[in-house]
């Protein structure tokens, strides 16, 4: 059985036979400035044999989960084939069109994000260029848990809902960017950038600004600099930063050690200084965080 778009669908989609089961929920219709990732919407579909759905340029980015079946996905002329713990980031100039066999059934979860508040973020975590991610099994039930956390977030439609659901975002889009960064794997980087790569990500490291970088790689700063412009795509300074954002993160959910020593842990003795950083990444404190994410582990 198929049923036509649900009227809060965005008028600048186009649907056409998409399966009977599809529930979307509206989290925000605008962005919030106090908040780095703003969730537009969330919601979860079971198509059936044949279904199809195309995505014409919109003003959002999408991200979306295979949870069960499988399903074929043509971005911009390219073709997907998508499979349980695929995860697809979709852009806002994209064109998609994307369907199941004439057999098939596919299950997913989803969820749109306003653009004009996350592409400073698409930039500093460099998935720019990142359509689609084969999630390890870990990886791909912690992006259920979160992607169920902000569908159920969305349907109690709280007031507090745009802020609970950016943690969970926040959180997708870090598993999206590792998983992008592991695939492409640094055999093609200069011995340089692998040294300096692997003194920062190495557990307990000291390296805490770019000149201990540049130590690492043994040349000088402002040559080290360049080169990891140049190769990375961010400068050296931006993504440090985001690396000690996402230890903070990890620790803040895993640990209980208290806010100051994560902030420490990660390279920040000052709490407040630690704190406003943690925001503009996260968009919620780094106290806030550890709750929401208590709380979603709970709830999963």
């Amino acid at each position: 059985m198929r049923a036509a778009a649900p009227t809060s669908t965005p008028s600048s989609a186009t649907w056409s036979d998409v399966a009977g089961d599809v529930e979307i929920y509206t989290v925000s219709r605008e962005p919030q400035r106090t908040i780095a990732v703003n969730v537009m919407h969330a919601g979860r579909g079971e198509w059936g044999p044949g279904d199809r759905y195309e995505r014409i340029r919109k003003k959002s980015y999408s991200l979306e989960l295979v949870v069960g079946g499988s399903g074929v996905m043509d971005i911009n002329g390219v073709r997907h084939e998508l499979w349980p713990g695929d995860l697809v980031f979709m852009h806002p100039e994209d064109a998609c069109v994307y369907w199941t066999g004439p057999k098939g059934v596919w299950h997913k979860l989803f969820v749109a994000l306003h653009d004009r508040s996350l592409r400073p973020l698409v930039r500093q975590l460099r998935v720019g260029k990142v359509w689609h991610v084969r999630l390890t099994r870990a990886g791909a039930l912690r992006a259920q848990r979160l992607l169920a956390g902000i569908l159920r977030v969305a349907r109690q439609a709280a007031a507090d809902a745009p802020l609970r659901a950016s943690v969970c975002a926040y959180e997708l889009l870090l598993l999206l960017a590792g998983a992008a960064h592991r695939i492409e794997g640094r055999a093609h980087l200069p011995p340089q950038l692998q040294r300096a790569l692997d003194a920062a990500l190495a557990p307990g490291s000291a390296i805490r600004n770019v000149t201990g970088m540049a130590r690492a790689a043994r040349c000088p700063p402002e040559y080290f600099s360049k080169l990891f412009h140049r190769h990375m795509g961010l400068p050296p300074h931006e993504w440090l930063t985001r690396a000690r954002m996402e230890q903070a993160a990890d620790l803040l959910r895993t640990t209980d050690q208290p806010v100051h020593a994560v902030g420490a842990s990660a390279g920040y003795p000052d709490p407040f200084h630690f704190s406003r950083v943690f925001r503009r990444f996260a968009g919620i404190s780094p106290r806030g965080y550890r709750v929401q994410s208590r709380r979603l582990a709970q709830r999963a």
